[in-house]
């Protein structure tokens, strides 16, 4: 399935194989329904989270799934993100299989869509109180991955928080939920700083307060994929 960036930004999202699993099917509708934001920002920063979902359907569920009309930079940029978002996934159904108390039993959705709109872990948390610069971007996530493979928390948002005290917990216990859960969630976040092709990606579409996504100027003016009046393709 191929849809328009376009027509993924400002229709109902109905992707032809959606999990079949129920909670997933309401994570789906509640972030891809057509709904009127308060304010700009507040539409910005959910279609940033409606193409990490997207990325994650073509990850997790339909392989043929497409979103064109995002630019190479764009395109790198979400794949990226999804990544992270797909690895992260893959680290909280670890945990909830081995420990589910830890993660009070709420089902491995809920706990992902809480992590996704916090952003922190996302390595876009920072960007959401004020622009920053690539080398202090990644600085901020490469102390973050340290932290993490010594199994101390660098998070603040209080769902995120609470789900890396617990990933943490099972991790430094289980040498193999660390080697293929944590590790790739690490390597992802890393991947997304040190390779400037995506970097690129992420200062076409700058983050600014609240997660609004915007165009940086540079010579010419760019076309600012999550304006309303975005054209279909």
């Amino acid at each position: 399935m191929t849809v328009s960036v376009g027509e993924l930004l400002t229709t109902p999202f109905a992707p032809k194989s959606p999990p079949a699993d129920c909670v997933w099917q309401d994570v789906f509708l509640a972030f891809t329904q057509t709904v009127q934001p308060a304010t700009k920002s507040d539409l910005r920063f959910l279609s940033m989270n409606k193409l990490i979902l997207a990325e994650l359907l073509r990850n997790k569920w339909d392989s043929k799934f497409r979103v064109t009309g995002l630019g190479r930079d764009g395109s790198r940029y979400f794949k990226a993100l999804g990544e992270i978002a797909t690895r992260l996934l893959d680290l909280i159904t670890s945990v909830q299989e081995m420990e589910p108390e830890l993660l009070r039993s709420e089902h491995q959705a809920i706990w992902w869509t809480h992590l996704v709109v916090e952003a922190e872990c996302l390595g876009r948390h920072c960007l959401k109180t004020k622009v920053i610069g690539k080398d202090s971007l990644r600085r901020l996530v490469m102390s973050e991955n340290k932290c993490l493979r010594n199994f101390e928390n660098p998070f603040t948002e209080p769902h995120t928080r609470e789900f890396f005290n617990a990933a943490l917990n099972v991790c430094e216990r289980s040498d193999q939920i660390r080697k293929n859960a944590l590790t790739p969630f690490i390597k992802s976040r890393s991947h997304f700083v040190n390779n400037p092709s995506i970097t690129k990606g992420a200062y076409v579409f700058q983050c600014a307060p609240h997660g609004a996504v915007t165009p940086i100027r540079q010579g010419r003016k760019k076309q600012n994929i999550f304006d309303p009046e975005y054209p279909m393709q």
